[in-house]
This record gives C-alpha cells, sequence and structure tokens, in this order.
C-alpha cells in the first residue's frame, strides 16, 4: 500500500474517532441526566426532609427499573430491588438507587419514603431513597474507559498521519 492511501485510511479512522468521542460525550451528559431523574426522590427528600419517614430496607436483588425484569449475570443496572418496613410490621418492595461499593444483595440500608396521604401504601406508590445521593458508577466508568481507548487511538492515528504525511 503506497503512503498516500495510508495517509487516506488514517485519516477517515481519526475522523471516526472523533466522531465517537462526540458519542460518547453525548452517552456521558446522558447518563448524567439519567442519574440525576432516578436521584430525585433523594432531592425531593433534601428539600422537604419532613415529608419522609426514614426507616430500613433489605435490599433483595439488583434491578432494571426500565423493564420490570430481574438482572443476569451480564447485566448492568442502577438500581436495588428492596423490601421497605412500612409501620411495624408491612414490608412493601420498591426501588433505590444501587451503591454498588458500599452495598451488596442482603445488606440492610437506611432509606427515606414518601408519606401519603391516605396511608395506604401499595408496590405502586411507594417511593423511596437511600438517605444520600447515588452516583451511577457503571456509566460514569464505562464512557470514562471508552473515552480513554478513543484519545489513545486517536493520538496514535494522529502520529501515525504525521509520519505519513512527512515521508510524503
Amino acid at each position: 500500500m503506497n503512503t498516500k492511501k495510508k495517509f487516506y485510511i488514517s485519516l477517515v479512522g481519526i475522523i471516526v474517532l472523533i466522531l465517537s468521542l462526540l458519542f460518547i460525550s453525548h452517552a456521558r451528559n446522558d447518563s448524567i441526566k439519567i442519574e440525576k431523574e432516578l436521584n430525585s426522590t433523594y432531592t425531593d427528600y433534601q428539600e422537604s426532609p419532613d415529608n419522609f419517614t426514614v426507616t430500613e430496607a433489605q435490599i433483595l436483588e439488583e434491578y432494571d427499573h426500565d423493564s420490570g425484569d430481574r438482572l443476569d449475570f451480564l447485566t448492568l443496572t442502577n438500581q436495588w430491588l428492596v423490601s421497605v418496613k412500612i409501620g411495624d410490621k408491612n414490608e412493601l418492595q420498591t426501588t433505590v438507587m444501587r451503591d454498588a461499593e458500599k452495598d451488596s444483595v442482603g445488606n440492610t440500608i437506611k432509606v427515606a419514603y414518601k408519606k401519603i396521604a391516605d396511608g395506604e401504601y401499595s408496590s405502586n406508590n411507594l417511593q423511596a431513597t437511600q438517605l444520600k445521593y447515588i452516583e451511577d458508577t457503571s456509566a460514569r466508568r464505562s464512557c470514562a474507559i471508552a473515552t480513554a481507548v478513543c484519545v489513545v487511538l486517536l493520538a496514535a492515528l494522529v502520529i501515525y498521519s504525521a509520519i505519513c504525511f512527512i515521508k510524503k
């Protein structure tokens, strides 16, 4: 393959990697927006803690809130399915943000659930949150790894293109 053809191929590679970095940046921004939405109950709790009751919850399993499916080994999630103590005798299941670095299935965690006027709680109307803002670390790490790989490949292609251009 001649030098000119190699240069054009590397130029196309550079363009593809730049577009990939733009896509990853967009995906990262989307994941931050989703993280904020998933932490909206926590934000409500911070703004008006009197509207919430603090209790304990047992982590049952990882959970995909969007599909409602339990997760298999290869699926990543940012939610726990928990059993929340409501009053002295009742327990209901709901989801809370997952702090994968500190919590695991079977642990008991502190949560706050939103008080409702009629006191008739069900799994459909129970809004709960952990007592801290939880970052979606799996999405952030994925974006960071993809960005690092693209930047390294981009740097290598720029250096290669420069060498091809100088030889030309």
